[in-house]
């Protein structure tokens, strides 16, 4: 819950698959996947959160097809590197809307002019800190149906931002703007939530989680190396690479994910620690009508 005593909408999204979480064992086809399909990108921001990787990884194309004709994932998150330059992007994406998956994606933004059918996307985020911090004009696309910003709060971050993200979301239509701050360990002064300019300051704190990982059971995560892990935070901060130890399966062995078991997991900068807990409580106490009195 936040601090209104509200549930979290990542949260919600499990109440909504209840019936699948209770029964994950025994139907362990994954709701969603994360595809990382490229290192490669136009920028190079000093606080990104895998800035120490090899840039030019990327996914075999025919390879993650096969992939996701067995997962069958019902929503597939593209992300990378900057997804818009991977070199057959476009070809992904008619395959995803045709066999009418929903798509969502994370993007830098620059290169969105390459993407033919942006209309064919559910939502798309936009990272918007190189046109923040550069003072640069982005233009927002009339497509897809869910238009977002991002934008990440760092030690470089610009004088008066608060003005300036006031600024572009008065002049911009996407829907929302998160606000957070990058993995370092520093403290940043605290930025306020501005709820009628559609800004959104997060916290998302991290804790040590030791136990059962459901994620892999419900938004697994394939990297451009091809290797297939629980979640996307898999990520040691200090370092900025990703632990190779937490890798659950791979892009040439899809029918390990459609009878994968919950495995234990030590993660020390766990994001989705919430989820697993209240995924713990659901299996381990039979819910019943009173429990809501």
């Amino acid at each position: 819950m936040n601090d209104k005593g509200e549930l979290k909408s990542s949260i919600k999204k499990l109440w909504r698959h209840l019936p699948y979480i209770l029964n994950m064992e025994n139907k362990t086809r994954p709701i969603s996947l994360s595809v990382h399909i490229t290192n490669k990108c136009n920028l190079d921001c000093s606080f990104c959160y895998i800035k120490n990787i090899d840039k030019n990884q990327e996914l075999n194309y025919d390879k993650l097809i096969t992939f996701l004709n067995i997962i069958k994932p019902k929503s597939v998150l593209l992300t990378g590197g900057e997804p818009c330059i991977y070199p057959l992007a476009n070809n992904l994406i008619e395959f995803l809307f045709f066999n009418k998956i929903k798509i969502g994606m994370f993007t830098n933004g620059v290169y969105l002019k390459n993407i033919v059918n942006l209309k064919w996307f559910d939502w798309i985020r936009v990272s918007i800190n190189h046109y923040i911090d550069n003072n640069i004009e982005f233009k927002d696309q009339t497509n897809p149906k869910k238009l977002g910003y991002n934008y990440i709060l760092h030690r470089n971050s610009p004088l008066e931002l608060r003005k300036k993200l006031i600024n572009f979301m008065d002049n911009h239509r996407g829907s929302y703007l998160r606000v957070i701050k990058d993995r370092s360990d520093y403290d940043i002064s605290e930025f306020k939530s501005i709820p009628e300019k559609r800004i959104i300051a997060l916290q998302e704190i991290t804790k040590h989680y030791v136990g059962k990982c459901y994620m892999g059971f419900i938004k697994p995560y394939l990297n451009s190396d091809g290797l297939v892990y629980s979640c996307w935070c898999t990520v040691d901060p200090k370092i900025k690479k990703r632990d190779t130890t937490k890798v659950i399966s791979d892009i040439n062995h899809p029918y390990d994910l459609l009878v994968y078991q919950d495995i234990m997991m030590d993660c020390k900068y766990c994001r989705f620690w919430d989820r697993n807990e209240f995924i713990n409580y659901i299996n381990e106490k039979e819910v019943k009508d009173e429990d809501f009195l």
